[in-house]
């Protein structure tokens, strides 16, 4: 978790670089509790592929089409999760809330985890 916890912050600071385009309108955008459930969901995909890189049967893995599941599970599209993402990423107020959702979503799930 600690990794893709980097990965994220690493993330954000490239889509936070990038500047907001003129009469883009906050509507467009996915809301901020949708946005914290695919972002788990992406960082949940990463794991389980960081987990099983080094089982040399686990070929099958494909990251976007794992990512795409994810997607369409959320019932967005990429390029509406990145434009998204880019807008959040602009106000580090807002991207904050997301990931700390994300933080308190992901910390339940291993809690879940590591009782079974």
């Amino acid at each position: 978790m600690k990794n893709s916890l980097i990965v994220a912050l690493v993330a954000l600071a490239v889509f936070y670089s990038c500047s907001k385009k003129q009469g883009e309108s906050p509507y467009s955008i996915i809301s901020k509790d949708t946005m914290a459930l695919v972002i788990t969901d992406l960082h949940i995909v990463d794991a389980a592929i960081s987990l099983n890189s080094f089982d040399m049967s686990a070929t099958d893995f494909d990251k976007q089409k794992l990512y795409a599941q994810v997607f369409k599970q959320h019932k967005v599209t990429k390029a509406k999760f990145n434009k998204s993402f880019k807008c959040y990423s602009e106000n580090l107020a807002e991207i904050n809330e997301i990931y700390k959702e994300v933080i308190i979503a992901l910390s339940k799930k291993q809690a879940e985890v590591s009782k079974q």
